[in-house]
């Protein structure tokens, strides 16, 4: 099922970071979400590979909150 309304998502607290990469792999497909808040998830720099790639293919998302998980900057440079 793809999403075609949803427009923000807020997920902070639900240790989305233990399935980043199932989570990554579904925001591939998603055509309309504009904001995404994964505050407080437990995600960790290896994950921001697969974040990387699902943003490739991703063209509507313009804000994603990373706050309180734990980032350093080699993931932070991951996604640029």
């Amino acid at each position: 099922i793809v999403n075609t309304t949803l427009k923000s998502l807020i997920l902070s607290s639900n240790q989305v970071g233990k399935e980043m990469k199932v989570f990554s792999e579904a925001l591939k497909y998603n055509k309309s979400l504009v904001f995404l808040d994964l505050c407080y998830n437990q995600i960790e720099s290896k994950d921001m590979n697969f974040l990387s790639d699902s943003l490739k293919h991703n063209n509507s998302l313009t804000s994603i909150d990373l706050t309180l998980n734990q980032i350093d900057e080699e993931g932070v440079e991951r996604l640029t």
